[in-house]
């Protein structure tokens, strides 16, 4: 399948050489994955993890959107965004790079699993401790019928220790 559409899609795809040609031929893989948040594996010498290299630190907000977030108090708050210190929850659909990006940012996550990896990433978040599943069927009426309990377990751990935030950032080398 893959072979398929890169060949109809890419520019002078049909010149491209196919899948088991190309896998024969690599040295080198990058695998989208980090230690600290995958299950135990062994990897061969070719491969390099390369999961959360499109992580960086938050950049600034506008500065009416940093004064609403900074009164917040020390309750924090809900919001899609993972730039601001006050933020104690990120709701996501549980792809690796939101998750991956939550664990940068050391911020808990309630995650709501559609389909693909999605079941699998919020499951291995929620094992590792930092995460809550609810199913999108059991989300009912205007709020929702959901469980933020979360946020409460996130002050047990507090963003600045976080072990997996520090364990993605202590690599010798970033991604």
């Amino acid at each position: 399948m893959s072979e398929e559409l890169y060949r109809k899609y890419l520019p002078n795809g049909n010149q491209l050489p196919g899948l088991e040609e190309i896998m024969a031929n690599s040295s080198l893989l990058f695998s989208n994955s980090h230690f600290t948040i995958n299950y135990p594996r062994p990897l061969l010498p070719d491969v390099i993890e390369v999961g959360g290299m499109h992580t960086r630190p938050a950049g600034k907000l506008p500065k009416d959107l940093d004064d609403f977030l900074s009164n917040s108090g020390n309750d924090g708050f809900i919001f899609f965004s993972l730039g601001h210190p006050n933020i104690r929850l990120f709701i996501t659909h549980g792809g690796l790079l939101s998750t991956q990006e939550s664990i940068y940012h050391g911020v808990p996550v309630l995650g709501i699993p559609v389909f693909a990896d999605q079941d699998l990433n919020v499951m291995q978040a929620e094992r590792g401790g930092y995460a809550k599943t609810v199913e999108i069927v059991d989300i009912r009426g205007e709020s929702g019928n959901c469980n933020f309990g979360i946020v409460e377990q996130s002050r047990i751990c507090t963003k600045s220790e976080s072990p997996l935030k520090t364990g993605t950032r202590s690599s010798p080398n970033t991604p």
